[in-house]
């Protein structure tokens, strides 16, 4: 964790529990003490609907100013 610069969560299936969720993260942040680095939650990726591929291993960017996530390289070589 302590190379983490972002964190990105997947949302919940049907939004359920997504405050719960939220709540977990935060506190297990603060526990680790990286409350400081910026988390994205509730992005449509993974098991829901509708969704988009993260691609593994990729450069991406979270823009906290702009709130806004990035995909920086291509997801295939």
């Amino acid at each position: 964790m302590k190379r983490a610069n972002g964190i990105v969560f997947g949302k919940p299936f049907n939004n359920k529990y997504y405050d719960e969720y939220k709540g977990v993260i935060k506190k297990a942040l603060a526990e680790y003490g990286r409350g400081d680095i910026p988390v994205l939650y509730n992005l449509s990726f993974g098991h829901c609907e509708p969704k988009f591929c993260i691609p593994l291993g990729a450069a991406a960017e979270i823009d906290c100013d702009r709130k806004t996530f990035s995909i920086l390289e291509s997801g295939v070589v």
